[in-house]
């Protein structure tokens, strides 16, 4: 019977572990923007950076969101209590670190004064 030795079966199996892949990176990117949009909904402005460098920012996996969220202090209670219910509904790490400096918001203008 054709398509049924061990060459076929490999090849099938790879074909399902990609298939596999696939939906996962595809349910974490719409995960992603689950989280994004409720975030910033918190947020007075938000910002979507591109995924950090995987060897210099020591993490493993997908990074499908690197977001950057300017939060009035009277909300910041509220803001991670959304990423910590966000967190325990997801299969998702999610990471949060701050406060930074808004770096993220500046802007440069090309006008000239």
């Amino acid at each position: 019977m054709a398509g049924h030795g061990p060459g076929q079966a490999y090849l099938r199996k790879i074909r399902e572990q990609r298939k596999g892949q696939a939906a996962a990176e595809h349910e974490a990117v719409e995960q992603a923007r689950e989280i994004h949009s409720a975030l910033s909904k918190l947020a007075h402005a938000n910002r979507v950076h591109p995924p950090q460098n995987r060897d210099l920012a020591a993490y493993r996996g997908l990074m499908v969101l690197n977001g950057a969220y300017l939060v009035d202090d009277s909300r910041t209670e509220e803001f991670t209590s959304a990423i910590d219910d966000k967190a325990s509904g997801s299969f998702l790490q999610i990471e949060l670190t701050g406060p930074w400096a808004p770096y993220s918001f500046a802007v440069i203008s090309t006008e000239r004064l």
